[in-house]
């Protein structure tokens, strides 16, 4: 009985902790179509098991952000955020801050193994990702960009950094989408 309550308060407690980090980022406005019952009970099912600060703070956003714009984040979503674990969501993080608008990391040299490693993520790292089913699996890791004659050049974006390549045939290798 006493495993039982005491995993039962430890839950609430979590559930808590999440739910004070979203009404600390939500925003004075919010949409008035509600959170579904299915996406609500499955937050919070998820949710109860969540001890980690850092990966409430995560959660917290997430809830907010359903509220702000109910069905902004699937089930399938909270399904891998329950699965996540703490490096797993700092390595998506590294990620998310060199992924283009489109979703795809641009690789600035030739080798892989060693490219990427100056921001913090290496392929084993992408490699985790795949596994955790945060960024796609793909048969290449490059896109080539051709550019036709008539336009001198086309711009990438990456967060703010523009990116603009030009001349008749720019190749660039890029590493699989993140969803």
């Amino acid at each position: 009985k006493k495993r039982l309550l005491s995993r039962e308060i430890e839950g609430q407690m979590n559930i808590e902790a999440i739910a004070e980090t979203a009404l600390a980022v939500l925003p004075e406005e919010v949409s008035n179509q509600p959170v579904t019952d299915d996406w609500k009970r499955k937050f919070f099912l998820g949710a109860e098991n969540i001890c980690d600060a850092d990966l409430q703070c995560l959660w917290g956003k997430v809830l907010a952000g359903e509220v702000v714009s109910p069905g902004s984040y699937s089930l399938r979503t909270l399904e891998i955020l329950k699965h996540m674990s703490k490096g797993e969501a700092e390595l998506f993080r590294l990620a998310c801050n060199l992924a283009f608008s489109d979703g795809w990391i641009l690789r600035p040299g030739h080798d892989i193994n060693v490219d990427i490693e100056a921001y913090g993520l290496t392929y084993s790292g992408i490699l985790s990702l795949r596994d955790a089913g945060l960024v796609h699996e793909g048969d290449t890791l490059s896109r080539q960009y051709k550019i036709p004659d008539n336009v001198p050049s086309i711009v990438l974006m990456n967060n703010a950094l523009k990116i603009q390549l030009s001349g008749a045939l720019q190749s660039a290798s890029i590493l699989p989408a993140i969803p």
